[in-house]
């Protein structure tokens, strides 16, 4: 429901445009930011993305979703040219005023003395929140196991499962205690 209020926020700029386009092509695609930016027309083939990762020299392949193509189309059958800083600081907008604004607790580290610090969900959104949307989301948009998601967007299983979904521990203790004493 985020993904969508930010879809329908009015803008009245072009960075803010380009800004949102960015980082909803980052929702639909799981790509990095560095691989949003080379994306252009020579990469799209067959309705799909085809490229090798910058950062891991994977090759992926990922389908573009009707509003993706939506996007490119509008920037010119490539990625928007938006600096990730210019991006960083506008997203934060587009965020609040989406209306993304639950306070939420983060753990941060400050000279090496770990603490909590209450924040608006908002301040917390950069350009990498796009990526972990789309990884985050996959299985329930399209239906996808955790190994296709990792296959998608060029990360290793490993890391998807450790980083982006929370472990199982809750559910397991559910079904366990469902059973009874057996």
């Amino acid at each position: 429901s985020e993904v969508e209020s930010l879809e329908k926020v009015e803008i009245n700029s072009s960075e803010l445009q380009k800004a949102r386009d960015m980082f909803l092509l980052g929702c639909y695609t799981g790509l990095r930011i560095s691989d949003l930016k080379r994306l252009n027309k020579t990469r799209i083939v067959d309705g799909k993305i085809k490229m090798t990762l910058q950062k891991n020299g994977k090759d992926v392949t990922i389908p573009l979703l009707p509003k993706a193509k939506t996007i490119l189309k509008r920037n010119g059958n490539r990625s928007p040219k938006i600096s990730e800083q210019v991006l960083n600081r506008a997203i934060k907008t587009l965020c609040q005023q989406a209306g993304i604004n639950r306070k939420m607790t983060v753990r941060v580290n400050v000279a090496g003395l770990d603490t909590d610090k209450v924040e608006f969900k908002y301040n917390l959104i950069t350009s990498h929140t796009a990526g972990k949307t789309f990884i985050s989301l996959a299985p329930e948009w399209f239906g996808l196991t955790p190994s296709e998601v990792a296959a998608i967007v060029g990360k290793n299983l490993k890391t998807i499962l450790n980083h982006y979904y929370e472990l199982p521990l809750e559910s397991a203790i559910k079904k366990m205690e469902a059973h009874g004493e057996r």
